[in-house]
This record gives structure tokens, sequence and C-alpha cells, in this order.
């Protein structure tokens, strides 16, 4: 049975460097720029849209930026409330924890990668104390 290789030092720290930078686009992404509540016209067409019912259409709300528009079903709307820039940092503090533990990973990763061969060796290099 053979498994996967182990991606070298470098491709790790690639992979884990892209986790970090996918949790700083989802932070971005999830900024909400919007100000005000959607209109009541917007809320009437995306709940149409949405199969809701029209009692419900109210309770719709939004998160809106450059790059998306997301709406909230009823039950969801205070989302909204909780995705402002200050409300993300835990996803921000994460990418940094991802970036950190990338960086980490890599110099040990590297460091066996050149020392190990060295220490499995039957012939150690000469040990110069000058």
């Amino acid at each position: 049975m053979t498994g996967a290789r182990k991606p070298k030092s470098r491709e790790a720290f690639d992979l884990n460097m892209n986790d970090a930078e996918t949790l700083v686009s989802i932070a971005k992404l999830l900024e909400n720029e919007r100000i005000n509540r959607m209109r009541a016209e917007l809320r009437s067409r995306i709940g149409t849209a949405l199969r809701i019912p029209r009692a419900k259409h109210s309770a719709l709300e939004c998160l809106e930026n450059q790059q998306v528009f997301i709406a909230f079903k009823p039950g969801s709307a205070h989302l909204r409330g909780s995705l402002t820039h200050e409300n993300l940092r835990p996803l921000l503090r994460q990418a940094l924890v991802a970036g950190c533990a990338a960086v980490e990973t890599y110099v040990a990763d590297r460091t066996m990668e050149l020392l190990g061969p060295v220490l499995r060796a039957k012939e150690k290099p000469p040990v110069s104390w000058n």
C-alpha cells in the first residue's frame, strides 16, 4: 500500500500560506459596506425570488460590498450586524496563526530535509569548535 508523498518544505509552506490568504480573502469578502437596511422593493423582489412568504419579506436583510451581495433569510438577519470590521478580527487572527504555522513548519521541514541525511549518514562530518 503506497500513500501520497509528503510535500517538500516549500510546497507545504505554499499550501499553508494559501490557507492564511484564503482567510484574509474571506474576511474582506464578508465586510459589510451597506449602512441602511434593504429597501422594501428590493426585499420584496428577493423574497419572491427565494420563495419566501410575503409576510416574512420584512425580515430579509443583506450584506453588500464591491464584491458580493448576500441576502440573509428570515431568522438570520442578526448575522448582518455581526459582520463588521471589528467582528471579523477572529478570521484575521486565524490567518495570522496560519501564516506563523506555515513559517514554523517550513523551518522545521527544511531543517530536516538538510540535516536528516547528515544525521543518518554512517560517516559523520568532522566537528570544528573554532
